[in-house]
């Protein structure tokens, strides 16, 4: 029996939508399948990790594969780019800037890339990776200008003061000399191979630049200088713990 549109006071009241004749040809909603209706494929490709991942996962594949290719083989494509220098007998990178912290080092390697476009890093030399294909500007890069200690005990001294403990937060990391020899893995910030790798990384860099035996060689040297007190300055602010009259940082010691 069909609904009345007229009201208890006998005036004709305005259809609703629940009034409207069903269409038969209107769509139905499609019905949600069950799991165990589903192929193994579906199941895949409708798991919310899947979905959401395939927004962080391709873009960080090509993220890598542009540095893959740029810089360890550029031959893949078929374009006038500039070689690869990892794993050859590739000459000497134009230069090497050493400084101490706190001397503008970020903004003379910004200028040189910004100014002069060239591939010059901060606090690196790893070509598979970084564009330091020019060369870099570094404080710890010094070290291979530098002597080793004369005693067997100064130098263990030495090594175990920045490996056993990790120097990542005063510049300096093994993974900033290249791909790991010990297949170190990059998702740690420091652990048991890092600590093997900087040992590694300090017997071959330390003092090379005096013998001439670095494997990464520089064609120009130089030693960035800067107002003392300009300096100093900025180490207070970088490593001090509330200014002049507060403490050094841990990180620092």
């Amino acid at each position: 029996m069909a609904k009345s549109n007229i009201n208890r006071r006998g005036k004709q009241s305005k259809p609703t939508a629940d009034d409207a004749p069903a269409n038969p040809a209107s769509p139905k909603p499609a019905k949600k399948k069950d799991v165990n209706e589903m192929t193994p494929w579906e199941i895949f490709t409708t798991h919310p990790l899947i979905y959401v991942g395939k927004f962080i996962i391709i873009p960080y594949i090509l993220y890598l594969s542009y540095y893959f290719i740029l810089l360890q083989h550029p031959e893949y494509l078929p374009l006038n780019l500039r070689p690869s220098i990892i794993g050859s007998s590739a000459s000497p990178r134009q230069l090497l800037v050493v400084a101490s912290p706190g001397s503008g080092t970020v903004q003379m390697a910004s200028e040189l890339r910004n100014s002069l476009h060239l591939e010059v890093g901060h606090e690196s030399t790893d070509a598979a990776w970084h564009f330091v294909r020019d060369g870099t500007v570094s404080w710890f890069h010094g070290i291979r200008f530098l002597t080793q200690p004369n005693t067997q005990e100064g130098l263990l001294k030495s090594f175990t003061s920045i490996c056993n403990t990790g120097s990542a937060n005063l510049g300096f990391h093994p993974a900033m000399y290249g791909p790991s020899k010990h297949k170190c893995s990059y998702r740690s910030k420091w652990d048991d191979c890092w600590q093997k790798e900087c040992y590694r990384i300090l017997i071959e860099e330390w003092g090379c630049g005096v013998k001439d035996s670095c494997e990464i060689k520089f064609a120009n040297n130089i030693h960035q200088v800067r107002n003392p007190m300009r300096t100093l300055e900025s180490l207070v602010v970088k490593f001090c713990v509330g200014g002049l009259e507060g403490r050094v940082a841990d990180e620092f010691l």
